[in-house]
This record gives structure tokens, C-alpha cells and sequence, in this order.
């Protein structure tokens, strides 16, 4: 098949090549550690409510563009009871098909080529993806020993200039770091004083 140049840049999945490869090991059991999947059943109860939901007429047929309103409204609810935040369910709240998927949309979405992305080192590989589809400059947010935090002064003010997404999730994967609420309003503070 013919793909695009753009396309074909992109390096395969980290996780794709490991799941791939067959692996070697001794007498005691592996513990896959590489993604998320679950190695038990389904528990009933989460079968017997997809299976009463799939009876709804309105669960049979494609669903809103923007995402269902009752569905969107269960995520603030959500937020609200649990984290004590406040979201606007039409202009915050973004139903998706997957965290890959949803991080490809991110970066094609809201960045501009050339305009710069801030990734995560370490940090999930598969930030990058969406970062080169949108032709933008993947730049590395050094992240050091022993907490794993960025060092916003090391940080080139004029990269943050033309900086337009900044990957700053915890806790981080693969470090388990973890970060306090200041760690965030210090990284939007800077932000923003250096986007203008």
C-alpha cells in the first residue's frame, strides 16, 4: 500500500514492536508489563450492563458526532463528585476512541506545523505520533532524577515561545512520578507568560 511521506516517518509503535517479539525467560512466570491490558474475564456485572445498553433502540446506530449528552454529562458528574472540578460539557469534554487516538487528535487538532510540541523525557512514547502528523517540532522536556520534574529554567525561552502543547501528565509513564498542583500552575504560568 502507498502511504504518505508523512505517514511513513512515524516510528512504529515502542509497544507494537515489544508485543511482537517473542520473549525468553526462566522457570518463573513474566509479567507483562508494556500496556494495560487486562489478563482477567470481564466481571458479569459490567457484561450484564453492556448487554442492557445494547438493547436501547438508541444505542443502535451511530452515535452523535460530538458524543452522546447523556454520556458527556455522566463525565462531569463524574469530575465534579470526585475531583471537585467544574467542566462545560460542549466546550471541555471530548469522547474518544482510544488514549492513542486521542493523543494522535491532540496534536493534529490544536498545533500548527513548525509551532513546537514539549514531550516528556521520559515520557510515553507514543506522544510523538501525534506530534509529527501535525508537522510540528517534537522538542525534549528533560525530566530529571530524583522526582522526574521539569526544570522550566533550563528550558530555552524562545523554544517556549513557539511552543503550542506541552505533554505534562502524572503520574508519569514509565517513572511513576508523581506531581503536587503547584508543579501544574507553575507550568501554566510560564507558559503563558512565554506564548505571548
Amino acid at each position: 500500500m502507498m502511504i504518505s511521506d508523512r505517514l511513513a516517518a512515524i516510528p512504529d509503535s515502542y509497544f507494537g514492536k515489544m508485543m511482537g517479539r517473542k520473549v525468553e525467560h526462566g522457570p518463573l512466570p513474566l509479567i507483562n508489563m508494556a500496556v494495560g491490558i487486562p489478563d482477567g474475564e470481564t466481571p458479569q456485572g459490567i457484561i450484564n450492563h453492556f448487554a442492557e445498553a445494547l438493547r436501547l433502540p438508541e444505542n443502535q446506530k451511530y452515535g452523535a458526532f460530538n458524543g452522546k449528552a447523556s454520556f458527556k454529562e455522566a463525565i462531569v458528574n463524574f469530575y465534579q463528585r470526585h475531583y471537585g472540578v467544574v467542566l462545560d460539557k460542549d466546550e471541555e469534554v471530548c469522547i474518544l476512541y482510544g488514549t492513542k487516538n486521542g493523543l494522535v487528535a491532540l496534536s493534529t487538532c490544536i498545533v500548527n506545523p513548525g509551532e513546537n510540541v514539549l514531550l516528556p523525557d521520559p515520557g510515553y512514547i507514543d506522544y510523538l505520533a501525534g506530534v509529527m502528523l501535525a508537522d510540528a517540532n517534537p522538542i525534549s522536556l528533560q525530566l530529571h532524577l530524583p522526582d522526574y520534574l521539569p526544570d522550566w529554567n533550563a528550558v530555552d525561552t524562545q523554544i517556549l515561545k513557539n511552543t503550542k502543547l506541552i505533554y505534562l501528565t502524572y503520574p508519569n509513564n514509565p517513572t511513576g512520578s508523581t506531581a503536587t498542583q503547584d508543579v501544574f500552575g507553575d507550568a501554566i504560568k510560564r507558559f503563558k507568560r512565554n506564548s505571548n
